[in-house]
């Protein structure tokens, strides 16, 4: 009986189905697979190498051909250092630890003259080269050292005749005149140098290489090539980190998507790459900014020699703000360098007479098809691009004559071609470039660089180039072709409206703000690449859309107004974002937990004998607690209704089987339900089994950003005719490429809706935003900013010493501790007279404006994170001009007073978020500290609600 229940026990303790495996494991030696792979590659290499010999690197230095596979930049530097080396070591020229790897055909060599037994290097012969005239040898490498090996015989062969001019002068010097000592370096110390150095350039620029046959290491892609082109030995250069860079991109471009999330997991666990590995797998995680980068290292060493091929630079400039659009356009400059090198034939008089038909009405057709022509040769000159560009001087040509005619004044107007200063500058920059490069052909210099099968392609570059350039029926007619002047320009244009760029990838994809704080990979986004993504998945927009171009089109061509936005950003006023995920707890009221205590040491002594605090105390969880403000109460009450319905409504429509859109009826009525619906974020694939950590995430950036979005979206829109204007363009740039949806059945117009469902007017054709007049209320508005942040930053630095506070040891562990009251009035008088000073700097136009800045002072707890919304402005009430007493009114980052004078209101300029001077992490974890987490009632408020 024993034995049956406890056999019914067993049976019922592992779950039915579940078996686990009983075998014992079993342990092979192995290595590790790093080192089984550099052995696998290391073997492939061995059966691609031909054999050893010897090659006059000096004869044959026009034929060498560095840079196919690890495109590294000459630095002088490494190869001073190089040379110290040399004359303070000598040269192993036949050591196999310094040895050369050179690739060519197989087919193009005598293998009688290669041997595979480098130890003897009296053994070695010198490679013979079936067809040494005009042959190219590509090294795998060496590049630093023999540059630094033509420069030490270049001294070897000054310092001999140095020395054989001192012997002959002692020889013809008169008898009298000759001492011991000259006799002694005559006949000994000089013959001596003589031959050594005479013996070293006898040598000449013989050194050992390693012969591979270019077949074989190409066979499987460039791993091979790749791998040989690393050395890191004795006399050879040592790759820096930004080459690393290089070298890995254009490894990755080979990998497909499996091999490629293997090489980033790898690069992640790298030591060697540690410190810049963030960045580096954030760049090759963007599939647009490595493409990007990818176009830059295709094109040569052009790129390679900027100051900013490094990866700080490429990482804050195509993953940033902008990334997006500056991806886009050197993605289209690069495509018109292309075509220069194209098959197609176009003569020097067929581009004249296409650009004699430009005053002419019906031209769009001819332009076209000889475009299309152009388009279609591109890919076949590939190749044959890469050997010209390594080989001319033509980028640098096209550089120097955009830097002679793009000034700083011009490029403030880059591609607005209804800018007539920008129009003149850019036809001569052309026009400069051409004639340049037509004789930069003629010369001696590139017919002797360029192999004779390629001078075609050279002779007819220009003429493409020409009409590339000057084609005015293109929508990007003003972009130039991809060189590294043009790209530092189209940098720093974009950076100066950087917030107005935000703002228009926000009414594509409305919760860019939350990526960061919300995404587990911690990794910035580019909000404009954010909002291209956004409309790829436009459910109205076509698959094959050209989404990036179109934004940038609309961007370069309408400059002036995205300007006048940027202005107009700096006069709104809106509660701030989120920016951390702890921010938004008050949404998603949680259990909190008692607070506890560690035991104290044992104590024998009564009491009252003992200290006050003998015990560490555990802090409480924070959480909100219940608010004396009903109205701001109840406000907290509906925004927690609505996220907790979005939360609802998301897990509904990602559930396999019983599928709920998100535009149905039932939902119309959440905030943020649009916001969600529209946004290209991976919510979508968030299990349902899952926590719900990411829904309520996602919900609550939904919800407070759509009341954020009533608080100014349409007063912007109606206020600033930039932004206004930027939307109309957008929408008739979208509009041939809308699709016709179908609801119940019945077809809907093929009109374009933005994600914040705000309704939209047609612009006026009237409006105009001349750049030149912009630019100084943008300069403004920049020095505004300026001021607020020096004078936020002292403020900061008051609020941050202990000294200040009420509660100096601050026993309630206060996040921003209140001041002292004395403290606080003073610092309140010095703020009003900065800011009074501030204001007699700005060039008012005799209107009235408000001196007072958005200065945040913490020390308070009046803040909120609640939107006021379009239905409940009263929330956070209208101020009158602000008095010195009544400063304790705090505002959010991009908050700002408005001033109600004479019937009149007017904003004032707010700091941007580049300087934020308070983040919404304050507002809320100033909220979550007792007394009061949401805040608290002030006179002002209550009168307000």
């Amino acid at each position: 009986m024993q034995n049956k229940e406890t056999r019914t026990r067993d049976a019922t303790s592992v779950p039915v189905g579940l078996h686990l495996d009983s075998k014992e494991i079993v342990i092979f030696k192995a290595l590790d697979p790093k080192v089984q792979e550099r052995w696998r590659i290391q073997t492939q290499l061995k059966h691609a190498l031909l054999g050893y010999a010897i090659l006059d690197l000096m004869e044959f230095i026009d034929c060498l051909v560095f840079g196919t596979w690890n495109p590294r930049p000459l630095q002088p530097k490494q190869v001073q250092h190089l040379l110290e080396s040399f004359h303070a070591d000598g040269l192993e020229r036949f050591d196999l630890n310094t040895v050369l790897p050179i690739v060519i055909p197989k087919s193009n060599v005598e293998e009688a003259s290669l041997t595979q037994d480098p130890s003897d290097p009296t053994k070695l012969s010198e490679v013979k080269l079936k067809s040494p005239s005009g042959t190219l040898i590509k090294c795998a490498g060496g590049r630093h050292r023999v540059k630094a090996l033509q420069r030490y015989l270049a001294d070897i062969n000054g310092h001999l005749d140095e020395l054989v001019a001192a012997r002959a002068d002692i020889g013809h010097a008169a008898e009298d005149e000759v001492t011991e000592e000259d006799v002694h370096r005559y006949n000994d110390v000089l013959p001596d140098q003589i031959r050594r150095l005479g013996g070293i350039q006898k040598y000449g620029g013989q050194w050992m290489v390693a012969v591979y046959d270019e077949d074989l290491v190409l066979k499987d892609g460039l791993e091979l090539a790749q791998h040989l082109s690393r050395n890191e030995t004795k006399h050879v250069y040592m790759e820096t980190d930004e080459e690393r860079v290089i070298m890995e991109i254009q490894y990755m471009a080979t990998l497909d998507l499996q091999k490629r999330a293997a090489r980033l997991v790898e690069l992640r666990s790298s030591t060697g790459i540690r410190k810049k590995a963030n960045k580096l797998v954030a760049l090759l995680n963007s599939n647009p900014a490595f493409h990007a980068v990818e176009q830059l290292v295709q094109h040569g060493g052009h790129f390679m020699e900027m100051p900013e091929m490094n990866i700080r630079w490429l990482h804050g400039h195509l993953c940033g703000p902008y990334g997006g659009l500056l991806c886009a356009a050197i993605r289209v400059m690069a495509e018109k360098l292309d075509m220069c090198f194209g098959s197609y034939d176009l003569s020097r008089n067929e581009v004249d007479k296409l650009l004699d038909l430009r005053k002419t009405k019906d031209v769009h057709s001819v332009f076209r098809s000889t475009y299309t022509k152009l388009s279609e040769a591109r890919q076949a000159g590939a190749a044959k691009m890469r050997v010209l560009l390594q080989s001319t001087n033509l980028l640098q040509i096209i550089d120097d004559a955009w830097n002679g005619h793009m000034t700083k004044h011009m490029l403030n107007t880059f591609m607005c071609m209804d800018e007539e200063d920008y129009v003149n500058a850019y036809e001569a920059f052309v026009s400069k470039a051409y004639d340049k490069i037509v004789e930069y052909v003629k010369t001696e210099e590139a017919q002797k660089e360029v192999p004779t099968h390629l001078r075609p392609l050279l002779h007819g570059f220009a003429a493409k180039f020409r009409f590339l350039s000057l084609n005015h029926t293109s929508p990007f007619y003003g972009l130039p072709v991809l060189t590294q002047a043009p790209l530092r320009a189209l940098a720093s244009h974009f950076e100066r409206i950087q917030e107005a760029l935000k703002e228009i990838s926000r009414w594509f994809e409305p919760l860019v703000d939350y990526m960061v704080a919300l995404s587990k990979s911690g990794t910035a986004p580019s909000y404009t690449q954010a909002a291209v993504d956004a409309l790829r998945n436009h459910d109205r927009v076509k698959s094959d859309a050209p989404v990036p171009q179109l934004l940038l089109q609309c961007i370069l061509q309408n400059y002036g107004a995205c300007l006048d936005l940027e202005i107009q950003l700096g006069n709104v006023s809106h509660t701030n974002r989120i920016t951390s995920a702890k921010e938004l707890a008050p949404l998603f009221q949680e259990r909190s937990s008692e607070e506890k205590s560690l035991p104290g040491p044992a104590s024998t002594k009564d009491a009252s004998d003992a200290p006050v605090e003998l015990t560490t105390k555990r802090r409480p969880r924070k959480q909100p607690t219940p608010s004396n403000n009903m109205a701001i109460q109840a406000e907290l009450i509906r925004l927690r209704t609505h996220a907790a319905q979005l939360v609802k409504a998301m897990q509904g429509a990602v559930k396999p089987k019983d599928s709920l859109p998100l535009s149905g009826y039932m939902y119309r009525k959440i905030d943020g339900i649009h916001l969600v619906h529209r946004t290209s974020w991976s919510w979508r694939s968030i299990s349902v089994n899952s926590r719900l950590r990411e829904f309520q995430n996602v919900a609550g950036a939904a919800v407070l950003e759509w009341g954020i979005i009533e608080e100014y979206r349409p007063q912007l829109l109606q206020e600033a005719s930039g932004a206004h204007y930027i939307r109309s363009e957008l929408i008739q740039l979208l509009s041939p490429w809308i699709t016709s949806a179908y609801f119940t059945n019945k077809p809907r117009n093929a009109e374009f809706s933005f994600a914040d469902q705000v309704p939209h007017a047609p612009a006026s054709k009237e409006l105009s935003f001349q750049v030149t007049a912009a630019l100084p209320r943008l300069q403004s508005s920049l020095t505004l900013k300026a001021d607020t942040v020096m004078i936020q930053n002292l403020v900061k630095a008051v609020e941050r010493c202990p000294l200040a506070w009420q509660d100096p040891k601050n026993e309630r562990d206060i996040k921003s501790p209140p001041l002292h009251s004395n403290v606080d009035d003073a610092l309140r008088r010095l703020v009003e007279a900065l800011e009074d000073n501030a204001s007699k700097t700005q060039p008012w136009s005799g209107v009235v404006k408000e001196r007072s800045l958005p200065i945040v002072f913490r020390g308070t707890e009046k803040m909120t994170m609640i939107p006021k919304g379009k239905y409940n402005a009263k929330l956070l009430p209208r101020q009158p001009h602000r008095e010195a007493e009544d400063l304790s009114e705090t505002h959010t980052d991009k908050e700002c007073a408005i001033v109600e004078s004479d019937g009149c209101a007017a904003n004032v300029a707010s700091s941007s978020n580049e300087h934020s001077t308070v983040t919404a992490t304050n507002a809320v974890e100033s909220s979550v500290h007792p007394p009061a987490t949401i805040p608290t009632a002030t006179s002002a408020q209550s009168e307000g609600a």
